[in-house]
């Protein structure tokens, strides 16, 4: 880092809290459709969730 560790401090942290976020929206949407999985049909839902 030639500007200095402070931007590369700003720089990393933005960084690894724009993956956080993406990761967060990923488990919220998994999240989602298995509950609406769930609601569509518990049998199978339950039979997956045992295997």
């Amino acid at each position: 880092c030639t500007a200095g560790t402070h931007v590369c401090q700003a720089c990393a942290t933005r960084f690894i809290l724009s993956i956080i976020r993406s990761c967060l929206n990923l488990l919220i949407l998994s999240l989602f459709s298995t509950t609406s999985c769930f609601e569509k049909n518990p049998e199978q839902y339950l039979e997956w969730s045992r295997s």
